[in-house]
C-alpha cells in the first residue's frame, strides 16, 4: 500500500475509503452468523468508518487548505520581487545621477577657484583693461 501525496487529497480520500470498505468487509466475515452480535459489530463499525470518513474529509480539506496558502505564498512572493527590482533599478538610476550631478558641482568649483586665481594673480591687467592709455589722452589734448 503506497502513501498518498500530501498535495493529491482526492487521491488519499479514494485510498482511505478502499481502506474504510476493506476494513468494514473484514469485521462483517469475522461476525457472520453471530445474531445480535453481528448487528451490533455492524453498527459500530460503521459509525467507527463514519467518523473516519469525517476526519478524512477534515484532512483532505486541511490539505487543500496548505495547497492554496502554498499557491497564494507564491503568487505574493512573486510580485513582492518584482517590486524589488523595480525599486532597486529606481535606486540605482538615482545613485548614478547623484554622481553625475556631483562631478559637474566638481567642475564647476575647480572652474571657479581657477577664475578667481587668475583675477587675484594679475589685478593690474584689469585695472589696465579699464582706462585708456596716457598717450591718447595726451594726444587728444595736443590736437
Amino acid at each position: 500500500m503506497h502513501e498518498p501525496s500530501l498535495l493529491q487529497p482526492e487521491s488519499l480520500l479514494v485510498t482511505w475509503r478502499l481502506n474504510s470498505q476493506q476494513r468494514q468487509a473484514m469485521l462483517e466475515d469475522l461476525s457472520q452468523g453471530k445474531g445480535s452480535n453481528h448487528k451490533k459489530r455492524k453498527m459500530e463499525s460503521t459509525a467507527q468508518i463514519t467518523e473516519e470518513d469525517s476526519k478524512l474529509d477534515e484532512v483532505v480539506g486541511l490539505q487543500k487548505q496548505i495547497c492554496d496558502l502554498g499557491t497564494e505564498l507564491t503568487r505574493q512572493s512573486s510580485w513582492w520581487c518584482v517590486a524589488h527590482k523595480d525599486l532597486q533599478s529606481q535606486i540605482d538610476a538615482l545613485i548614478k545621477e547623484n554622481q553625475e550631478i556631483r562631478a559637474e558641482l566638481k567642475t564647476l568649483k575647480k572652474q571657479d577657484a581657477e577664475a578667481t586665481k587668475a583675477c587675484i594673480g594679475s589685478p593690474t591687467s584689469a585695472r589696465a583693461s579699464n582706462t585708456l592709455p596716457v598717450y591718447i589722452k595726451i594726444e587728444g589734448i595736443d590736437s
